[in-house]
């Protein structure tokens, strides 16, 4: 057993858990001042989609004094959050690594970097796709009922955020579905057999994530169907390893 292998005590490992939060704590503290001079671009760049959709001249509002000023501080931490992410992730493994032996460093590293890959890619799938064809809908639905749409700042971010977020996540089905079969929870013919129900369940989780129309929601549910296929087949790769 290497020195680097020896288990350590107990206040050992929460020393070195400690040192690992912090670094983390100031990598996004960091990254988030660092974006503070741009919040008002990156502030920009997430309101495009809707603006897009709304009439000429009409502006994201804000009901209270220092909401502006509240959103502008969010979009810097959360964007903080997002460029810090790499050194997280790294801090956890490397925090973990002692307990894992090489093949399962090598799979966790090689994971984690799919796991940023699929998330990014339902970012901007969302970002590019879902976002504008939603508001384009509510523009249009709001006004056929007479009305018109003032969307307000930090409403608009957070629904934004949320909907970017929740896509990134559902993008790693691929992911969740080659570990349960890596890990024996099931198996490609259970899948292969609850793939009418999987179908069912991306029309379900696409009416609930997006906005009530059936191109949002069909952008949605296919992308999912899709990647439910990946996760078998790429379950089935991993198998084999």
């Amino acid at each position: 057993m290497s020195g680097a292998d020896v288990p350590l005590p107990i206040n050992d490992h929460l020393r070195e858990l400690r040192r690992r939060a912090l670094i983390s704590l100031l990598a996004v503290v960091l990254a988030s001042a660092a974006l503070m001079p741009f919040a008002s671009r990156l502030v920009g760049f997430l309101s495009r989609p809707l603006m897009t959709a709304l009439p000429q001249g009409v502006k994201l509002i804000a009901l209270t004094p220092f909401e502006a000023w509240y959103a502008y501080f969010k979009i810097a931490v959360v964007g903080g959050v997002a460029i810090a992410a790499p050194v997280i992730c790294s801090q956890v493994f490397a925090f973990a690594a002692p307990a894992m032996t090489r093949r399962a460093r090598s799979m966790a590293a090689a994971g984690g970097l799919l796991a940023g890959a699929f998330f990014l890619a339902g970012a901007i799938f969302c970002y590019i796709l879902v976002l504008p064809a939603g508001f384009a809908w509510a523009e249009s639905f709001t006004e056929a009922m007479g009305a018109a749409l003032m969307p307000r700042l930090d409403s608009y971010l957070s629904l934004a955020i949320g909907l970017i977020a929740a896509f990134g996540v559902a993008f790693e089905l691929p992911l969740a579905v080659a570990l349960s079969m890596r890990l024996g929870i099931t198996t490609r013919q259970g899948l292969s057999r609850a793939r009418p129900y999987a179908i069912v369940g991306a029309f379900v989780v696409g009416a609930v994530l997006t906005p009530p129309d059936v191109l949002s929601q069909v952008a949605l549910a296919v992308p999912l169907i899709i990647l439910y296929e990946a996760g078998i087949l790429l379950g089935r790769i991993l198998s084999d390893i």
